[in-house]
């Protein structure tokens, strides 16, 4: 795998700059294996945002709150 392969995740995230996202895009028509991992994200992505988001049940809270507060 080449350099590229590893701005997989910053491309899906758009945390990309412009520059390397072009020269992200074009290793993309040229690794067999990132158009298949990029597929792979987006599903995740779309999965990811159709689970409702919930907060944290109390009782983890009041563990984390008791964590920062006992020093």
């Amino acid at each position: 795998m080449s350099e590229p392969c590893h701005n997989l995740g910053p491309f899906v995230d758009g945390e990309l700059s412009p520059s390397d996202c072009v020269a992200f895009t074009e290793h993309l028509a040229e690794c067999p294996q990132c158009p298949h991992e990029l597929h792979e994200l987006l599903q995740l992505a779309v999965i990811e945002e159709q689970v409702p988001r919930q907060a944290p049940p109390r009782w983890s809270r009041a563990r984390t709150d008791t964590s920062t507060t006992k020093k």
